[in-house]
């Protein structure tokens, strides 16, 4: 739009100039000058804006190519991040398949009075999730109520399945505090 007027612009001055031999005063002369003159201003400032235009439009392309670029940075971030979940999500998936067959075996062994009592405990959420407890120092670490000493000597010397008396989950000895999560080790 602004080239079409550029040219419109440059066609007047030189019909003016061409004009020019034909003038016979120089009152008409000095007119012609400053008509001539004041379309060469306006085509002046038409440039001015065309390089202002370009200038910007030059600095927004390099913003766009740094923007571009730092695009392309954050989706192979992205890639990489996505591909080391989903590696891990695989892996995790492979523990957990291999945890079943484990469980499994474990199952097969228990005997199904029990394993039912420990599936209702599960259920219930009277444990909260937790059928087995640790005791120690006479404690059942399920409700934090006192054991009997007989019972807690009982559950110490490995002698049988027994349950807390309030909260009926199922108690085991462990000299040392026992984390309820398998990866970790015990301390």
């Amino acid at each position: 739009m602004q080239y079409d007027e550029l040219e419109d612009i440059q066609e007047k001055i030189n019909k003016l100039k061409a004009k020019s031999i034909e003038i016979k005063t120089n009152k008409e002369y000095e007119a012609h000058l400053k008509e001539i003159k004041n379309f060469e201003e306006k085509k002046y400032q038409l440039e001015e804006k065309i390089l202002s235009v370009m200038e910007t439009l030059d600095t927004l392309s390099k913003d766009f190519k740094k923007k571009e670029e730092k695009l392309k940075k954050e989706q192979e971030h992205y890639k990489q991040t996505e591909k080391s979940l989903e590696d891990e999500k695989n892996t995790l998936y492979s523990k957990m398949e291999t945890y079943k067959i484990k469980r499994k075996d474990i199952v097969r062994n228990i005997e199904e009075e029990i394993y039912e009592e420990y599936m209702n405990l599960i259920k219930t959420g009277g444990g909260k999730g937790k059928a087995v407890v640790q005791t120690r120092n006479e404690i059942c670490f399920g409700c934090n109520t006192n054991i009997p000493p007989q019972l807690f000597n009982d559950i110490k010397g490995d002698k049988g399945i027994y349950t807390c008396y309030y909260c009926n989950r199922f108690l085991f000895y462990s000299p040392r505090q026992v984390t309820s999560d398998p990866e970790k080790k015990n301390g």
